[in-house]
């Protein structure tokens, strides 16, 4: 298991990197990713990326700049990105995203995004369905972007099963495809599962299980 572990931190950081790479060297779309991701500490320092890299990501200047009116008008444009940045930039619950103007519009574009191919908004879209209690289409979202090689919808994956041992899958898959927060999770079931192999297998799963 050890050497399980190590194979799957060295596969993340270099996934993880990647993108990250790509950004310092001026690439918008791959700072973008990132800030879809949600796993990285500055965000600032992204967004500033995103605005000065090529093509510049006006919605990432808006977001640099503090400036909501620039997010907005990106949005109102049908830009996924600077819906995703308003929404998350509104305050309240997750249910309070679901009726909101701008929370419905960032959730369609996400929909529309992550059906198209881009993955990076399956694990946002994901989310807002199980919210609903919409566990299976929720479950084949994540599916779908997991499949697409992002690691937040393979980590969600992971979230929506008792089973250590599907769990474990998807959290090494996340973790082999740069989610530091997945390797965690993935040592935690490792050393739950050794203590009491049973006692992961005895939590009823959050969501139900999808015929292949």
């Amino acid at each position: 298991m050890k050497y399980v572990f190590l194979i799957a931190f060295v596969a993340s950081t270099l996934a993880y990197c990647d993108d990250i790479e790509q950004c310092s060297r001026g690439d918008s779309s791959s700072c973008v990713r990132e800030i879809v991701r949600g796993e990285v500490a500055s965000l600032y320092d992204l967004a500033k990326a995103a605005c000065l890299g090529k093509p510049a990501s006006i919605a990432a200047c808006g977001f640099a700049r503090q400036n909501k009116f620039i997010i907005s008008q990106e949005c109102d444009r049908n830009d996924p990105f600077a819906c995703y940045l308003e929404a998350s930039l509104e305050r309240g619950s997750p249910f309070d995203l679901l009726k909101s103007k701008i929370g419905k519009k960032a959730i369609e574009l996400s929909a529309k995004s992550c059906e198209n191919g881009e993955y990076v908004y399956c694990a946002f879209y994901g989310r807002t369905q199980a919210i609903q209690k919409k566990f299976r289409n929720a479950i084949r979202i994540f599916d779908k972007g997991c499949r697409g090689g992002e690691a937040a919808s393979c980590m969600e994956l992971g979230n929506s099963y008792a089973e250590s041992k599907i769990q474990m899958e998807f959290y090494q898959r996340a973790c082999a495809l740069g989610s530091k927060i997945s390797c965690t999770k993935m040592q935690s079931v490792s050393l739950l599962t050794r203590a009491d192999p049973l006692i992961v297998s005895r939590q009823p799963s959050s969501l139900p299980k999808t015929k292949d």
